[in-house]
């Protein structure tokens, strides 16, 4: 085989994830207070 004549492929990906994380047996306050940023109501998301 003839290494000069190789020919690589390759492909790049991202992928996209929105979460939110709370208890709805506790209020608002308590759940902002454990999860921060990740308990907002429209979502926290990631790439």
């Amino acid at each position: 085989m003839d290494v000069s004549r190789s020919l690589k492929v390759s492909r790049k990906a991202s992928f996209n994830a929105a979460h939110r994380l709370y208890r709805p047996d506790w209020s608002f306050e308590k759940n902002e207070a454990v999860f921060g940023k990740c308990n907002n109501p429209k979502f926290h998301g990631h790439n």
